[in-house]
């Protein structure tokens, strides 16, 4: 089975980011926002019934304090008051959780708190402090706990958010709001004439960036309701100029997302927008897949034996250390076993066996009766 693994819960106050709402169905576990980087006390607990209603399990992300910068800029914290950073935050989403009659399933530090985790062994201790952490030293005791038999762990798992924000496109989000109805031409040249401006706004924003004309995109959405409704939903629609010959095209976008979220449409209904919104996504060029190489022998890269305890009963087992970074595509170790990677321990309980792929990926299998 695959899991499907999503950040949610970053609106805050009146701004919007990410359609919740769509996303949530068709994902199993949720990172959500506790209130530093993204959020407040109001989308957390939306969130977190979203998440109940659609049977998602729910993850705290904290971040650094550091909402201007969306939890990405770097800072000197100590270990003790980081700690307590965390610890907060998730002390708050637990709450709404408790609330809610759900359960905490993780803690996904987000953004640079993530990757200064990766270098950083005070950073990587306070998380601990406040939460425990090592997710690759149990993972199969909770893959065998949950009824899962094959394990697909990068061999520099901890680096991979950061390296998502290194390939990710560069994105500019511009709204404003203008509530008006859909039914005269002066409504449909005022929404015109704000989008050309929000749009305009962001190009330079881009240019200076590095991206030219043509690696920029441009998304539209709307926020819209029908008259008298307390509740809007958000609507896609491509970019086209928006007048009397076109904006039967935006009411047949709104009336076909309602009955998507709602099972029903009102056609007849009079439609007012909200607010309008603007994206612009400078693209960023993708790395190619890398190749792992073949490394050296199993043997070879034996470092020595620890007594290792992966029982309840305490029976201590004499468990062979292999250094991670001699691994290659090929290398195949049975557990029990330890793997010591840069950034990371993996540890592999009797009954499962570690093949490294050739992607970088080591392949964790269980064997049957295990």
């Amino acid at each position: 089975m695959t899991l499907i693994n999503c950040d949610m819960g970053e609106s805050y106050g009146i701004w919007k980011f990410g359609d919740d709402s769509r996303i949530m169905p068709a994902i199993h576990i949720a990172n959500v926002a506790c209130g530093f980087h993204a959020s407040d006390f109001n989308h957390m607990r939306a969130t977190v019934r979203l998440a109940k209603q659609h049977g998602v399990k729910v993850g705290a992300h904290p971040s650094l304090p550091d909402r201007q910068g969306f939890g990405r800029r770097e800072m000197k914290i100590d270990r003790e008051e980081l700690a307590n950073c965390i610890i907060y935050q998730v002390g708050a989403l637990k709450g709404f959780l408790d609330a809610e009659g759900m359960q905490l399933h993780h803690i996904k530090p987000h953004g640079s708190l993530f990757v200064m985790a990766s270098r950083d062994p005070d950073i990587a201790h306070a998380i601990c402090d406040a939460a425990g952490g090592a997710t690759a030293a149990h993972i199969t005791a909770l893959a065998r706990e949950m009824g899962i038999d094959t394990i697909i762990l990068p061999k520099l798992a901890s680096g991979l958010c950061a390296f998502g924000q290194i390939i990710s496109d560069v994105k500019y989000n511009y709204m404003a709001t203008i509530p008006v109805r859909l039914d005269t031409d002066v409504a449909y040249a005022r929404i015109d004439a704000l989008y050309q401006d929000l749009e305009a706004r962001g190009t330079p924003h881009l240019a200076s960036d590095g991206f030219d004309a043509g690696t920029i995109d441009v998304k539209r959405s709307l926020d819209m309701r029908y008259v008298g409704q307390v509740h809007e939903c958000t609507v896609d629609i491509p970019r086209f100029a928006i007048d009397a010959g076109s904006i039967d095209r935006v009411k047949d976008a709104f009336h076909r997302r309602h009955e998507e979220l709602y099972t029903y449409s009102e056609r007849h209904n009079a439609v007012e927008v909200v607010n309008i919104e603007a994206t612009l996504f400078g693209r960023i060029e993708k790395p190619g897949l890398q190749t792992l190489a073949a490394g050296a022998p199993e043997d070879a890269t034996l470092k020595g034996h620890r007594t290792a305890i992966f029982a309840a009963s305490g029976e201590g087992i004499d468990t062979p250390i292999y250094d991670g970074s001699k691994l290659g595509a090929g290398s195949i170790i049975a557990g029990p076993a330890i793997i010591e990677e840069v950034t990371t321990t993996i540890v592999i309980e009797p009954g499962w066996t570690s093949a490294l792929h050739q992607s970088g990926s080591y392949v964790l299998t269980r064997q049957q009766g295990s």
